[in-house]
């Protein structure tokens, strides 16, 4: 039976080995760690998910607060012929599945977006470091979304709810996801 010092050893040596050596020479793997206090101190940072690139766990959630601007679509439209780029956007939707949904089938919901609930909007700003740099409006069919350097307008497919709605900011990513309530009739898929 081998103990948890042998085992973090090996698991450094297959580490080292899997690594491109930082320069020319080939030297022996040179243990870095002298005792078992060292391992100790060690293993709890030690785990699956030190495997790989660190994550970043730098995001921000606001709600959407309400239009202060007082913006209409006619008032964007009016600003076409803004010079800032267009940011890269991916548009989701995003539905409630029970067990009953998934499992059973006894609900109504097929895969298609009308039996969705939520949008979700990810818009992709480069060079935006805070969300305090985004100014993000919405109605209930269009969404402008700028900063110094991006301007978004977007036509939603669908109309939303603008009060129900949330934005998190990941600074890692450097990407906005806005997640707003599709407004549906009460109908048979709908109810």
């Amino acid at each position: 039976m081998t103990t948890f010092g042998e085992n973090y050893f090996q698991i450094q040596q297959l580490a080292e080995l899997l690594t491109p050596p930082k320069n020319d020479s080939d030297d022996e793997f040179e243990p870095k760690l002298a005792n078992e206090k060292d391992v100790d101190l060690l293993s709890s940072h030690l785990g699956p998910d030190s495997i790989g690139l660190p994550k970043c766990n730098a995001s921000e959630t606001h709600a959407i607060s309400k239009n202060k601007n007082g913006m209409t679509e006619e008032s964007v439209l009016k600003g076409h012929d803004d010079k800032r780029q267009k940011p890269s956007y991916d548009i989701s939707y995003k539905q409630k599945v029970t067990t009953e949904d998934v499992y059973l089938q006894m609900g109504n919901k097929g895969p298609s977006s009308i039996s969705c609930e939520d949008i979700v909007i990810r818009i992709h700003l480069p060079k935006t470091q805070t969300i305090e740099e985004i100014q993000l409006d919405v109605t209930k069919s269009f969404l402008n979304c700028s900063t110094k350097t991006f301007r978004l307008g977007l036509h939603l497919p669908y109309q939303v709810d603008p009060q129900a709605g949330k934005a998190e900011w990941n600074s890692c990513e450097e990407e906005l996801a806005v997640s707003l309530r599709l407004v549906r009739p009460f109908d048979e898929l709908n109810f």
